[in-house]
């Protein structure tokens, strides 16, 4: 659910879309398989109660989610986009504007 978001967010600051898409969908599935495999290691033994259940690999997860989350507010890019939709936003503005005073005598 949040891949879509770290994408677009990925593209907006940096200028190669193309390579933070590719380098994000890497990134995911590099992580996907790390978790597949450490998780059957962390699953408990049959005498478990429950049998094999996944606590240990739930753990796992529950700390990197958290471990890895406050880098969010570290993210600082220059948002070249925006900054070219607002110049051209002020460009049409003021090409209307003067339009407009040059077409009243």
């Amino acid at each position: 659910m949040l891949l879509p978001v770290a994408l677009e967010l990925a593209c907006e600051v940096t200028r190669n879309a193309e390579f933070s898409s590719a380098a994000m969908w890497f990134a995911a599935n590099a992580l996907t398989s790390f978790f597949v495999l450490v998780s059957d290691d962390l699953r408990a033994s049959a005498t478990a109660n429950p049998p094999s259940n996944l606590n240990k690999q739930l753990i796992l997860q529950g700390a990197f989610a958290i471990s890895l989350a406050p880098l969010v507010f570290f993210i600082k890019g220059k948002q070249v986009r925006r900054e070219q939709d607002e110049r051209e936003r002020l460009r049409d503005s003021n090409r209307t504007a003067n339009d407009g005073a040059a077409a009243s005598p």
